[in-house]
């Protein structure tokens, strides 16, 4: 260190302790001004959470004269709901906490006290806040409704005395005034307090206490100014005024009062569950009174409502009110505007919901889900329009208060049975009709109007005993009365139901026995035409309604295959109970050749289009049009998917294309299948050597050389799993063949066929996407695919088809339907063989048996794969080897497997004995069609399988 670095440590050394020194009582007077602000904001927070706290104590209590908006008083609109539950989750209260390094010293104290009672006051807040923001949105809006009127009748008085607290002749109408006033105040500070007391504890024993409550405010007579003795016409014009907006206001809190008192009972109600309901009226007392109270009630409910109305029509000095008439008028007529709007957007509704139907007709003729969904569309469309006016007028009550207008709410109930009246006519109609057309039988237009006429009339006769309900609705709400009526309306409307269904009731008995059990079948019949039919006939009208959501469903979902599976498989547990048959003797060895006999099937059986046969020669366009670089295709599919078949009628149709003279040019198709023994790279070339005429002993190299002198050379080799063994080296010929279908070659076209699980393996081995540029995955065949195919192959016998008695419905209106047994025999057929082509033909040799010229179908024997569970694990390499492969000798399985000869022998007589393989005359064994599903399933639970 020189003696300049010297003098420069010396100088920081003394120079920075004074620097701190100077800085400490800066820093120390802005922390303590930053502390005397925050005591200021901790003070006013303070002041701010007290008067919160006196004033919810106020509001609670019921006093008068406080009128802070409700919000401002809880921090947050108690109406709303998304920010009522964010506050009770995070609750805004108190000021926030100086951070400890930002506290002056000696201020510290102040600072902790401070902040103590500013939170004792938050907490106390929050203990008045989280009762009231606790209790159901109904609850609360009473409160908040209580409260505006109980405002408007203060803001009133107020006035009142502002104008006449001076004047000495006024003064006995301005006691009258504060008189009523402060009678007022104990009824209106009761009811808050049992809401509060409800939502601390929602007991039965807080329930009856408030319904006492409600029983002692109902039984109070209206509180009526002026008194007895004074005349309102001995006033001035202004003063009557005043006055009479007094009367109003009062009255308005009065009836406000009884209003929410009647919604606040009607809410306990519905909140009491039926047992309690019972308990309370089991006892004879207690049930008297409620009965008595809520008659009162209902008479109070509308001596009130007519005192409104006698308030709208007369002004205070008796003459009439010319202008609350108008009021009255035009709120009506926006009533009836509105109503005619709803009525306009029903209509409305019912032309778009008829000109949805016509599109769906008109696009959906050639699918029957679409025209299906169309049966719907029709069904709702006559509904539809009176389900909007239903809920236009439920949201219409809800924004009119019977304290303000109590003849329109008596309008929309009128209306609203109205509006019921015409739904249960339309679909009284619908449920006659729809019944019948189940059952089979189609009724004639006189039928029908005869019928409509009948619905309109029963649905009157439903209807009017709902007036009552509703009526009680509007004066006493949900009671022991509406829960009386509405079981009189309900008796009435099942007894008017069964009178109705009489008309149909063996239709009726014919569609219910789809889900009644057989055993009921002879009390079923007795019910058409028994004196006690009307009370039977209803309690089938919920399992005609599944037969008709059955029916609906099986139409609108039958194009999707799930459905298919779900349904076939139900079906097929439903026949779990039955005793197989005895007499099942196969069918005839001529009929089976139609089938299975590969002499009788080149060429003569009509060929099914999956779509398969056009892929191919779509990929072969586009390869014949420029000879380019993507020469070489996949075809990968399971056993029995139908490969070597498109690939044959592919052969057969090129070279007749080739022998009419084909625009696209001369095509020279060569087919050859693999031979099982096949999979050394010789065996490969030879093949090929044959094929091309030329030497492939150095590889590819010679027949890209050759290339140019071929002419355009199309090369199919079916079977290629036999190309390869799982094993060590026994992928040789593979890339052999590799190397082959890579090579730069303008003039061959490789098109290979292969098992989808060979393929599976290979692709683990060398790649999906490096062994083929085209890969194409055969698809399961669909239900109407199979379905072709054995009905083709059967017209080629020449043979009438039935169906097994336990295929055809003897129950509900389907019994004996050959076309409804038909659909649910190939449903089964279908969900059996998965989709395999080659593994339904032999389900279905296996379900049908011959007599004479007609052949009889029962539900296909479903492969188990039960018994491989009792074989163990090393049989299932055998298996899976065999499914790999698509058979093999006992000697390459024991090569492929690296098991003992012995175990693969035990596997492969298991096999044979269990049904599962199956030998020919090679010695070639492999999975038996009637098993290859459940096999490979069993298989790829043991995740044995590649794919």
């Amino acid at each position: 260190m020189n003696a300049r670095q010297l003098v420069t440590g010396l100088l920081v050394a003394a120079v920075l302790p004074l620097a701190l020194f100077v800085s400490a009582p800066a820093r120390a007077d802005a922390a303590c001004t930053a502390t005397t602000e925050w005591l200021d904001a901790a003070s006013e927070s303070s002041r701010g959470l007290q008067h919160r706290a006196d004033v919810l104590d106020a509001v609670m209590r019921g006093e008068p004269a406080l009128f802070e908006p409700l919000e401002d008083i809880l921090g947050v609109d108690p109406l709303d709901q998304l920010a009522v539950q964010n506050w009770l989750q995070e609750p805004d209260l108190g000021i926030g906490r100086l951070a400890q390094d930002e506290i002056c010293a000696r201020l510290a104290d102040a600072v902790d006290q401070a902040w103590q009672e500013n939170q004792a006051l938050a907490r106390q807040v929050q203990e008045r806040v989280i009762p009231i923001l606790s209790l159901p949105l109904p609850q609360r809006q009473i409160l908040v409704r209580l409260r505006q009127a109980r405002h408007a009748e203060l803001r009133s008085l107020h006035t009142l005395r502002q104008n006449w607290q001076d004047d000495p002749e006024l003064a006995s109408w301005l006691a009258q005034a504060n008189q009523a006033s402060a009678r007022m105040q104990p009824r209106f500070s009761q009811l808050p307090l049992a809401i509060s007391s409800l939502a601390r504890e929602p007991s039965l024993q807080a329930q009856l206490a408030t319904l006492v409550l409600w029983q002692q405010q109902q039984l109070q007579p209206l509180l009526v100014v002026p008194a007895e003795g004074l005349k309102a016409q001995d006033l001035a014009p202004d003063d009557q005024a005043l006055w009479y907006d007094y009367n109003q206001s009062f009255a308005r809190l009065h009836l406000r009062m009884d209003e929410e008192l009647l919604f606040l009972r009607s809410s306990l109600f519905d909140r009491l569950s039926l047992a309690k309901l019972t308990t309370l009226l089991n006892n004879t007392d207690a049930g008297q009174r409620i009965l008595v109270s809520e008659y009162r009630a209902a008479l109070q409910t509308a001596r009130n409502m007519s005192h409104w109305m006698a308030m709208d029509l007369h002004n205070n000095d008796g003459s009439i009110a010319w202008r609350h008439i108008l009021r009255d008028l035009v709120y009506l007529l926006v009533a009836l505007a509105a109503f005619t709007i709803l009525v306009r957007l029903a209509q409305l509704t019912n032309r778009l919901m008829m000109a949805f139907h016509d599109m769906l007709v008109r696009r959906g003729r050639s699918r029957r889900s679409i025209i299906s969904l169309s049966r719907i569309t029709t069904t709702l469309a006559p509904v539809l329009p009176w389900l909007l006016l239903w809920f236009g007028l439920g949201i219409g009550e809800g924004q009119v208060a019977k304290a303000d207008h109590p003849g329109i709410i008596w309008l929309i109930q009128g209306a609203r049975l109205y509006v019921l009246y015409r739904l249960f006519s339309q679909l009284a109609e619908w449920l006659v009709l729809r019944v019948a057309l189940g059952a089979g039988n189609y009724l004639s237009g006189q039928h029908s109007e005869t019928v409509r006429q009948a619905a309109r009339t029963h649905a009157m006769v439903t209807v009017v005993p709902l007036a009552p309900y509703y009526a009680g609705l509007v004066l006493v709400g949900h009671s022991v009365t509406t829960l009386f009526t509405a079981l009189v309306a309900f008796v009435v409307f099942y007894f008017t139901l069964g009178n109705l269904m009489r008309r149909c009731d063996k239709d009726l008995v014919a569609d219910a026995r789809l889900f009644l059990p057989g055993r009921l079948d002879p009390l079923l019949d007795r019910i058409p035409g028994s004196f006690l039919s009307p009370a039977l006939l209803p309690l089938l009208v919920p399992f005609a309604l599944l037969s008709f959501l059955k029916q609906d469903m099986d139409q609108l979902l039958q194009d999707f295959d799930w459905y298919r599976s779900i349904s076939a498989r139900v079906f097929h547990m439903s026949l779990a109970g039955n005793e197989p048959r005895e007499d099942d003797t196969g069918v005839d060895a001529s009929y089976e050749a139609w089938f299975l006999d590969p002499e009788k099937r080149e060429g003569k059986f009509p060929f099914i289009d999956t779509g398969l046969l056009e892929t191919l020669n779509k990929q072969l366009s586009l390869w014949r049009k420029d000879h380019g670089e993507y020469n070489t295709l996949l075809l990968s599919g399971e056993a029995g998917i139908g490969k070597t078949t498109a690939l044959r009628r592919l052969q057969r149709n090129l070279e007749k294309e080739a022998a009419d003279g084909a625009e696209e040019g001369e095509l020279a198709v060569h087919y050859l299948e693999a031979p099982k023994d096949s999979w050394q790279p010789d065996s490969i070339r030879e093949l090929l050597e044959d094929l091309f005429q030329v030497s492939l002993e150095d590889g590819p190299k010679a027949l890209i050389e050759k290339d140019e002198t071929l002419p355009a050379t199309l090369v199919i080799i079916d079977n290629a799993e036999s190309f390869f063994r799982s094993r060590v080296g026994g992928l040789d010929g593979w890339q052999y063949l590799l190397s082959l279908t890579s090579a730069r070659l303008t003039n061959v076209f490789w098109l290979i066929s292969i098992n989808n699980q060979a393929f599976a393996y290979l692709s683990n081995v060398f790649g999906a996407d490096y062994q083929f540029a085209n890969v194409i995955r055969v698809k399961r065949w669909t239900q109407e695919q199979i379905r072709s195919l054995i009905l083709a192959r059967n017209h080629i016998g020449n043979m009438n088809i039935a169906f097994d008695e336990l295929l055809l419905s003897n129950r509900g209106p389907d019994a004996g339907n050959l076309r409804n047994a038909e659909q649910r025999y190939f449903g089964l057929l279908w969900d059996a063989c998965r989709g395999n082509p080659e593994v339904a033909l032999h389900l279905w040799l296996d379900s049908a048996r011959t007599e004479g010229n007609r052949v009889v179908a029962g539900p296909p024997p479903p492969a188990s794969s039960a018994g491989l569970d009792k074989l163990g694990d090393n049989p299932m390499f055998v298996y899976a080897a065999l499914i790999t492969h698509g058979g093999l000798d006992r000697h390459t399985l024991c090569d492929v497997t690296s098991l003992a000869d012995g175990v693969v022998s035990y596997a492969l007589k298991s096999g044979l004995d269990n049904g599962f393989l199956e030998r020919n005359e090679q010695g070639i064994y492999a999975v038996t069609p009637d098993f290859y599903q459940a096999v490979t399933s069993y298989l790829n639970r043991k995740n044995m399988l590649h794919e």
